[in-house]
């Protein structure tokens, strides 16, 4: 038998709004990081210095990966909660034929 479900359109929606708000978070993180990265540039120099930043640009491939999939994460609480949405207007239609 297959699982009960609990979760409602609005409840998805909701956590969908949730994801993308962590991922703005998520960015004003990564931001502030390079904001700092900067700054410390100005107050450290040499070979060391240039590959810390260096290392950090690095990453930042996979920190906007990160804030893809974030995103991909909230498409899908929101397509979870169209589909449901659809279905409960199919069953109900079925009891009105």
């Amino acid at each position: 038998m297959a699982g009960q479900i609990r979760v409602t359109p609005e409840t998805m929606h909701g956590r969908a709004t949730e994801f993308r708000t962590a991922k703005g978070n998520f960015e004003q993180v990564i931001q502030t990081m390079s904001n700092l990265i900067t700054t410390l540039q100005d107050e450290w120099e040499g070979e060391a210095s240039r590959q810390f930043a260096a290392q950090f640009e690095s990453l930042r491939p996979s920190f906007n990966e990160m804030g893809e999939l974030i995103e991909s994460i909230a498409r899908q609480c929101d397509g979870v909660a169209e589909a449901t949405e659809r279905l409960d207007s199919e069953m109900a239609r079925k009891f009105s034929s």
